[in-house]
């Protein structure tokens, strides 16, 4: 069950009835929930490009939408692609995979849970290089070349189908002054990929403006010329002034950094990123990233490397200084850390980060991160406020199993001066200290850094603390914790120490939507997935009366302010 913070407001509609307060209403529509068997789903495109590579993406659902507390190793059988068998490696919930079609007609791809029988796509290729320069549309399962630059002129607009191929030369790039849609779809996703072994360049948002939904991009991230900040790649999807939305995408298998930003604006909702030099890396920009998997960064071959492989790297603040946000997503297995701040202003929550080299969040220099709601597991440092002088404010969360759970301080001796205040969370089980304060400039700890209340710190230096107990916390498999446990009901709120609980329980009083303010609405399922979108209210009226039954969170925007609320939609 995904991870989730209880939001300020709520509506709930029985047909065109308007229904305030009722928890019970809410808690039927979790009870009454018919159980259905595990299923795996595939996001595979139909058809394949004799002699090129073949991806595609596993995901494991259950009754409650993504399973994520379903990892596995799965073999498969290959013909046609130059990999006899295979091994697809589910982590909490997904996993990315890139075949490669050895030239022949025929490809398929199985196991005991699922199988791919893609047919050989024969459609002539069609070349691409230049500029565009009028409003294009590549139609459905068509194939395509880009050998150069190819240049989406300001004003104009590219549109490619579910199913299209893009197949780009070494190193070349896609550039956008004006506006590319991408129309994927679960059954048949768009496909961007090298033309050859080696990787093409990226798409370029340069003051354009993207809308992509189900797209695979595989191999990308090769031109030299565009790498960037901290490990010095490209990115192969990248806002450089732009205005992007990303859903249901993935980047997987690339030689550069899988996502990135300078200077501009980039969502990336509903996808994942696997064995990229990087996750993402985001400079001077406001980025979101909602219900996305960041999986084995760069690479998951056991060899240690430090090359800052960071899941996210979040690098200043943008000249508005809005808020950067991570939601719901899994991190999991790095070289570096998940989460790298260095000046951001930056909210991390509902989040699960394992098996990272370093640290699961490391903030340094300046401005804020926030963290609620989230798990730090078998990292060497699960959160830490390192050098310069960052906020730190930690709530709800959970650190165990790493070498230092609640760090102040790091390994550089460029001097601490940030704060760290923690509190409703749980530090345990970490194997050199549960909460440590020091700073290797001044060789001892910074008094005051560390503000720790109404948390199970598992440490004498703050077990004393405003609110803190002693105990030894029991989780469950989701770790959250047991009725039996310590901490119950004993947070500042009233609610369970450490990681929330996932049921929604409690429904508040709904704001009214300002139809004259809206600039846009998102809405998204129980489970994380967008199911709507639009820029007028009235619209949200029309996705109560096609929508099925259940709980849905509306995500308002307004020239000043986001504004959340759930619904619960009744038949």
């Amino acid at each position: 069950m995904a991870l989730l913070e209880p939001v300020d407001c709520n509506q709930v509609d029985s047909k065109n009835i308007r229904v305030r307060g009722i928890t019970t209403l809410l808690l039927i529509l979790f009870i009454v929930q018919v159980s259905i068997a595990q299923q795996y789903n595939v996001v595979a495109p139909q058809s394949f490009v004799a002699g090129k590579a073949y991806p595609f993406v596993l995901e494991v659902e259950n009754q409650n939408g993504l399973d994520l507390f379903h990892s596995e190793e799965i073999s498969l059988n290959m013909t046609g692609t130059t990999q006899a068998n295979g091994l697809i490696k589910i982590k909490k919930g997904r996993a990315m995979y890139t075949g490669h079609s050895s030239g022949s007609n025929t490809l398929g791809i199985s196991s005991a849970f699922f199988s791919i029988n893609p047919t050989v796509n024969s459609n002539s290729i069609i070349e691409h290089s230049g500029i565009v320069s009028t409003n294009q549309t590549w139609s459905a399962n068509s194939v395509h070349h880009i050998s150069s630059q190819l240049t989406i002129s300001s004003g104009d607009t590219l549109e490619i189908e579910n199913g299209c191929w893009v197949l780009l030369d070494s190193a070349v790039n896609v550039v956008i002054e004006g506006h590319l849609k991408v129309l994927g779809t679960a059954q048949n996703p768009t496909v961007f990929a090298a033309n050859s072994e080696s990787g093409w360049g990226g798409l370029i948002f340069a003051s354009g403006t993207g809308d992509l939904e189900y797209a695979l991009f595989n191999n990308g991230g090769n031109d030299t010329s565009r790498a960037y900040g901290h490990s010095g790649s490209q990115a192969t999807v990248k806002s450089d002034g732009g205005n992007v939305l990303l859903d249901h995408c993935f980047v997987f298998d690339c030689v550069g950094k899988g996502i990135g930003s300078q200077n501009g604006y980039l969502e990336f909702n509903n996808g994942g990123i696997s064995r990229c030099d990087m996750g993402g890396e985001f400079a001077g920009s406001q980025t979101l990233v909602r219900g996305s998997h960041i999986l084995d960064i760069p690479n998951d071959n056991g060899i240690f490397q430090d090359d800052d492989n960071d899941g996210f790297y979040f690098a200043g603040a943008n000249p508005s200084n809005d808020l950067s946000v991570v939601d719901s997503c899994v991190f999991m297995y790095g070289k570096d850390d998940a989460i790298d701040h260095n000046g951001a202003i930056l909210e991390v929550k509902n989040s699960w980060i394992e098996y990272f080299e370093h640290e699961g969040i490391a903030a340094s220099n300046q401005n804020s991160v926030s963290v609620f709601n989230s798990l730090f597991k078998d990292c060497e440092q699960g959160i830490e406020a390192g050098y310069g002088s960052p906020t730190v404010t930690v709530n709800h969360c959970v650190m165990v199993n790493n070498d230092y759970g609640l760090r102040f301080g790091d390994w550089y001796d460029w001097g601490c001066w940030g704060t760290i205040s923690c509190t409703n969370s749980i530090m345990v089980n970490n194997n050199v200290d549960n909460v440590h304060n020091f700073d290797y400039q001044s060789n001892g700890p910074i008094n005051g850094a560390i503000t720790l209340t109404y948390s199970i710190p598992t440490d004498a230096e703050y077990d004393a603390g405003t609110g803190c107990i002693v105990g030894t916390p029991i989780f469950n498999s989701e770790y959250q914790l047991e009725p039996n446990s310590p901490g119950l009901g004993t947070a500042s709120d009233g609610s369970n120490m450490g990681l929330l609980s996932t049921v929604i329980t409690g429904l508040e009083e709904a704001i009214e939507p300002k139809p004259a303010d809206m600039i846009q609405f998102n809405i998204y399922s129980i489970d994380g997935k967008r199911v709507a979108s639009g820029n007028r209210s009235a619209e949200v009226m029309r996705f109560r009366e096609r929508s099925i039954a259940g709980v849905y969170f509306v995500e308002e925007i307004y020239p000043t302010q986001r504004l959340t609320r759930k619904i619960a939609i009744i038949r």
